[in-house]
């Protein structure tokens, strides 16, 4: 009898405390539930923005690359656009330069002519009707 007084005892000094600590493991456990279930959430949110990050890490690239490409492509026809402007002002200067020459020739043989013609002496006729 001794022992199971002694065990009686012992169980019912010992059961309030372990009452207690149940009670406290199960709220524990309660709140790591909880808390795991958010982190899981989060966590499921966060690898959702990685996937776009990277996602648009790659359109940045691609976007920087051929930002690149045009950038040349732009230089490339200005300097173009400018030859052709430049030739297209040498084609109208000698179009000038070629109708000024054709002028002056035109002048020039006008003139001689002017001077020529006169000092030859054409032979007319006489004729009756020259007299009136």
């Amino acid at each position: 009898m001794r022992k199971a007084f002694v065990l009686a005892a012992f169980t019912f000094i010992a059961a309030p405390a372990a009452h207690g600590q149940e009670t406290s493991c199960a709220d524990a456990l309660s709140r790591l539930q909880t808390e795991h279930q958010t982190l899981r959430a989060t966590n499921a949110r966060l690898e959702q923005e990685l996937a776009v990050l990277r996602h648009g890490g790659d359109n940045i690239v691609r976007l920087t690359e051929e930002r690149s490409t045009l950038h040349r492509e732009l230089a490339a026809l200005t300097r173009r656009a400018a030859e052709l402007e430049q030739q297209n002002l040498d084609l109208l200067n000698e179009d000038r330069q070629r109708w000024f020459l054709i002028g002056a020739a035109v002048l020039a043989g006008g003139l001689l002519l002017g001077l020529i013609v006169p000092e030859l002496k054409l032979r007319r006729r006489k004729s009756p009707w020259s007299r009136l």
